[in-house]
């Protein structure tokens, strides 16, 4: 993977695949892809996984794929809504084992705002201008970065902020974008004060319970959010990095997600 994961899964190919297809009786296809698997599915359980761009700028020919073979569809929050089969609402999981809270301050004064977008597609034209405006009223460091740096980088870079910023962006080549991503939920993970466009986060809270991500719809709500944060005293600081860090582990660690998984197959 190019973000250079410490642990990575084995690539099975050709034999080895057909052997490990044949004798499963669940069959997932994961980032909206079609593999020939080599087997018939015939009395297999089959699901597919629609997380992101691909997906979301190609649905109809994807629905056209997977709909008549799948017993259900896993899709990520940007992607509901758009014609694949017996939705269910899946988040990623993240290692909490792996991924340990900083909750202290680097410095004691100021706050660490970071935003580490992969380009500029995050809303990123519109976050830096407020930054500059509000730092003429507010005493805060901010530290960004475009490029496309390893995951251990990202983790640590991100590790060394209070306040992460994920995104603000509103639409995707005229899509509306409704959820944060993964790197929302690592620095939530990470103990961080996290905010992202969230606007179906009622919904969110239905099924998987209250979210601790700091939501804005628009660089107007953004700007209101900060200014509330930089108001705040130490001790609120502290107590929202924690509640980051426990929604991961109750809504998005392995654990979590896993017994999700186990109830859906078991169905």
């Amino acid at each position: 993977h190019p973000f250079n994961y410490e642990k990575q899964a084995e690539v099975i190919r050709g034999n080895n695949l057909r052997d490990y297809a044949d004798t499963a009786d669940i069959v997932v296809f994961v980032h909206s892809e079609y593999l020939n698997i080599g087997v018939s599915l015939q009395g297999k359980k089959v699901y597919v996984f629609h997380t992101g761009t691909t997906y979301r700028q190609n649905s109809e020919i994807i629905n056209s794929i997977f709909n008549p073979i799948v017993t259900a569809t896993f899709c990520g929050g940007d992607v509901l809504g758009m014609g694949s089969k017996n939705e269910i609402w899946v988040i990623g999981a993240i290692n909490t084992n792996k991924i340990q809270p900083k909750f202290d301050r680097i410095y004691t004064d100021a706050l660490i705002v970071g935003h580490f977008p992969r380009g500029k597609t995050k809303g990123t034209e519109k976050i830096i201008p407020l930054i500059e405006e509000l730092s003429k009223n507010y005493d805060f460091e901010f530290r960004y970065g475009y490029d496309s740096v390893s995951w251990p980088d990202q983790i640590k870079r991100m590790s060394d902020c209070d306040i992460f910023i994920e995104a603000v962006v509103e639409y995707q080549n005229g899509i509306p974008l409704t959820l944060f991503g993964i790197s929302a939920i690592e620095a939530a993970c990470l103990g961080k004060i996290v905010i992202a466009r969230f606007p179906i986060k009622p919904q969110y809270e239905k099924i998987f319970g209250k979210c601790a991500i700091q939501h804005v719809n628009n660089i107007e709500e953004l700007k209101i959010k900060l200014e509330w944060l930089f108001g705040l005293p130490e001790e609120s600081i502290l107590g929202l990095k924690k509640e980051s860090r426990n929604w991961v582990e109750s809504c998005h660690s392995y654990e979590a997600v896993g017994e999700r998984f186990k109830k859906i197959f078991e169905q």
